[in-house]
């Protein structure tokens, strides 16, 4: 008689944690590092490729992990606390909008006043104000990309109102760059977010807003967006 040989697809081959937490946030920082890189190729053809492989990469990961964690749910929901408290497993599943992002509520006694003064004092920046083009050179409609010291900022024109936000869903390092507008609306080409470029609040989700940058304008067209404030 001829027994079957074939083996399970899934096999539990892996009992031990490959990254420590630390090990596993310096590898985020380093992809961070080499998506930036990647962003400053001068060749835009081969950035466009990089990030369209992104793209796919994205969706593959958001796919299956909105299974994964669709079956948790209904199988074993007492797992999702447990999945809570592993930070590789937690900052996965938050980098693709599956996990909230929870406000710890801080314990500390209440600042005495010459502290709380100190406090205030320590916080205040100078506000920084860099130009950023002149508006002459931008269509409505269309998203232009600009990166400030390190900041990643969108800039378009909707209803005639020359705005500028963060380039990036809360909680995300992906730009959204390669995004499109449509009908005043941001949709980010990771996540499938939208966001009302009026207002920066995403459908459906009203206390998630992206950072808004003020813009001010000069008499010949050039603008400029301010930062630290």
């Amino acid at each position: 008689m001829r027994t079957n040989t074939t083996k399970p697809i899934f096999q539990k081959r892996m009992n031990h944690i490959l990254l420590s937490d630390i090990e596993y946030q310096d590898l985020a920082v380093k992809t961070q590092q080499l998506i930036d890189e990647a962003d400053q190729l001068p060749e835009s053809y081969a950035k466009e490729i990089i990030f369209t492989l992104l793209e796919k990469f994205d969706l593959l990961h958001r796919e299956s992990l909105s299974r994964l964690l669709k079956i948790i749910q209904e199988k074993s929901p007492a797992l999702l606390n447990e999945m809570e408290k592993d930070f590789a497993v937690q900052s996965i599943f938050t980098l693709y909008d599956l996990f909230e992002i929870k406000q710890e509520t801080s314990h500390a006694p209440p600042l005495s006043l010459k502290d709380a003064l100190h406090e205030i004092e320590s916080k205040i920046r100078m506000p920084i104000w860099i130009p950023a083009g002149n508006v002459s050179e931008l269509e409505p409609g269309q998203i232009y990309f600009r990166e400030f010291e390190g900041v990643k900022v969108l800039i378009c024109i909707v209803d005639d109102e020359l705005v500028a936000y963060q380039s990036n869903c809360p909680g995300s390092i992906l730009s959204m760059e390669f995004g499109k507008i449509e009908n005043g609306n941001l949709l980010c080409p990771w996540h499938g977010c939208i966001y009302d470029l009026r207002t920066g609040i995403k459908a459906g989700d009203k206390k998630t807003i992206l950072k808004r940058h003020p813009v001010t304008m000069k008499e010949d067209g050039r603008f400029l967006v301010g930062f630290n404030i």
